[in-house]
């Protein structure tokens, strides 16, 4: 039980990320001016469901013994990938544009 506590507190990680980097990708679209080509559903307010389930998902896991390991270890978890990134990234990641030809 304990290895599937860590795969879905691995799963929450990753589809918080993935969420947040989409809120951050149409924000930055739209401050550009420009669309995608295959717009989202019910943006914004499918991510912040989305965000909304995923934090139930959690509350949830915290009320289950075998849960509750994953739930403690996720922050930890991803405060030494924080310190690493910190620590090896030397300069902020570069913007790219793609220029019009």
């Amino acid at each position: 039980m304990y290895f599937l506590s860590l795969t879905v507190g691995a799963t929450i990680i990753n589809w918080v990320t993935i969420i947040v980097t989409h809120l951050k990708f149409k924000a930055y679209r739209q401050k550009m001016g420009r669309t995608t080509k295959f717009p989202s559903l019910w943006y914004p307010a499918a991510d912040y469901f989305c965000l909304a389930f995923l934090c139930f998902i959690v509350l949830m896991m915290t009320q289950m013994p075998d849960m509750l390991t994953a739930v403690l270890i996720m922050p930890v978890w991803l405060a030494i990938l924080w310190c690493c990134w910190r620590r090896l990234s030397h300069s902020p990641m570069p913007t790219y544009t793609r220029q019009k030809p």
